[in-house]
């Protein structure tokens, strides 16, 4: 059986809050590169919120920010994602 916080964090979700959803929307250019990681961060944390603290999920946000900002493997997939040459020669 579900947890009552897990039960109220899926219910809280918005419909639109889902990784194939948030593809599609970056493949069709109607959410940008960076609002495609921002919900991808957000759907991260959403299995954190209401076990750790605001201050802790901040800190949690900013490092998974960074990471995703410098990953030279998260820009090759985001790249054959929009349909952009992977090693951006395009």
């Amino acid at each position: 059986m579900a947890s009552p916080v897990r039960l109220s964090l899926l219910k809280s979700a918005p419909p639109a809050q889902t990784g194939s959803e948030a593809l599609a929307q970056l493949q069709s250019g109607a959410l940008s590169r960076e609002g495609y990681l921002e919900r991808r961060l957000e759907l991260a944390l959403l299995p954190w919120q209401g076990r750790l603290s605001s201050a802790q999920i901040d800190v949690m946000r900013e490092a998974l920010r960074e990471q995703l900002r410098t990953d030279p493997v998260v820009e090759e997939l985001l790249r054959g994602a929009m349909g952009q040459d992977p090693e951006g020669t395009e």
